[in-house]
């Protein structure tokens, strides 16, 4: 039952009642740490982060060092959530420093190395990020814990995913999957699905794609994972699309839109709005896609996502420039291309730097579509 987070409250709630009238700090403080993670888990970090806060306060007065990091990770993680990564990364440095002067075990490290990787990855760093998704995989898998190693692995395709190397991507989603149905975990396999539905989406299998969001959907559902069940709903919009179903995919959209801002999932909603640009552009409603790619533009920054950034610039550039508004198209495709190249360069590996030049041309593309129609336009008026 703890698998369902509406259940796990419940029990979580009396059990809570049960320590403190018998004065149990110890096991009232773990209570409401375990409160703040499953709060995390369906999507509403600020009580979350006001649960893991209690605890933490409890642990201060306990001067019980370790538990106070744990919860400290708790506290990070629905921190990335929420968008306020400048917070999260040095109260996740500060776990993993504790970590490192600690002799024995560190119970927690691999799950504050998870969340860190999550952190560099938002801010354009996938070699960092890949960096701890590694170090992570190898104490989950010394540990024989099967599903933290499918979470990471969830996460290290995701990298790739976002970097334009989606086969890679899908190897990582697949690996995950067979991970576990090989032991019958299935909390995770919504998940699971729904990234392989979205590395089919990028390697333009639209068909299987929707088979397997739609596979992903209902087990979203009842595990109440509303984070994933709006991520899937987007995705089989995205789907939709590529097929030419433009009316569902509107409908998928709107019902994912709905969930993230209940939740309060500023980044969910950016990428929602950017798709529902995407689909008003392709409308020919210039005032609409203009207006969804604005509010994108508005929550990426929220979020200090500069590769988000960058999407809704481009989608505006292209807007502006089939309205033939060539001057507001340049200086935002030129916006666009700044942020990419700059998180481009930051790319050690060779895999990853090439991937993702190559899953950018349409900006470069539309650059140089731009200032040649510019040129044009001023040559004729010069005849």
């Amino acid at each position: 039952d703890l698998d369902v987070p509406s259940k796990a409250l419940d029990k979580y709630a009396v059990a809570i009642q049960l320590r403190t009238s018998i004065s149990d700090r110890w096991g009232e403080a773990q209570l409401h740490n375990n409160v703040g993670r499953v709060y995390t888990k369906i999507g509403d970090q600020q009580k979350a982060i006001a649960n893991a806060e209690l605890a933490l306060s409890i642990w201060r007065e306990l001067n019980d060092r370790a538990n106070e990091m744990n919860t400290l990770n708790t506290i990070a993680k629905a921190n990335i959530d929420l968008g306020n990564l400048s917070v999260a990364r040095p109260q996740l440095e500060e776990v993993l420093h504790y970590c490192e002067q600690v002799n024995t075990s560190c119970s927690f490290e691999p799950f504050a190395r998870n969340n860190l990787g999550l952190v560099h990855d938002t801010w354009g760093e996938p070699n960092e990020a890949l960096e701890q998704y590694d170090l992570a995989l190898k104490i989950f898998r010394e540990r024989n814990d099967t599903r933290n190693v499918i979470n990471t692995l969830n996460n290290y395709g995701m990298v790739y995913a976002n970097n334009g190397d989606a086969s890679t991507a899908l190897d990582k989603f697949q690996e995950a999957l067979n991970a576990g149905s090989q032991l019958s975990i299935f909390q995770d396999e919504g998940v699971t699905r729904s990234n392989i539905g979205y590395a089919h989406i990028l390697l333009g299998y639209y068909t299987t794609a929707v088979k397997e969001l739609e596979k992903a959907q209902p087990l979203t559902q009842k595990f109440e994972d509303p984070r994933f069940q709006a991520f899937t709903f987007m995705r089989l919009g995205m789907a939709h699309v590529a097929k030419n179903e433009l009316a569902q995919a509107l409908a998928a959209y709107k019902q994912a839109l709905e969930i993230q801002e209940g939740i309060k999932d500023l980044r969910g909603q950016a990428m929602t709005l950017d798709k529902i640009g995407e689909l008003y552009s392709r409308l020919n409603q210039p005032a609409l896609a203009t207006k969804n790619y604005r509010q994108a533009l508005e929550q990426w920054g929220r979020v200090k996502d500069a590769q988000g950034e960058a999407l809704s610039l481009y989608g505006i550039a292209r807007v502006e420039f089939n309205q033939n508004h060539l001057n507001e198209a340049r200086d935002r495709i030129v916006e666009a291309i700044t942020k990419i190249e700059s998180l481009r360069t930051r790319m050690t590996s060779y895999q990853l730097r090439t991937s993702y030049y190559a899953a950018k041309q349409d900006f470069f593309e539309l650059e140089i579509d731009i200032r040649m129609r510019l040129y044009q336009t001023t040559r004729s008026r010069a005849e």
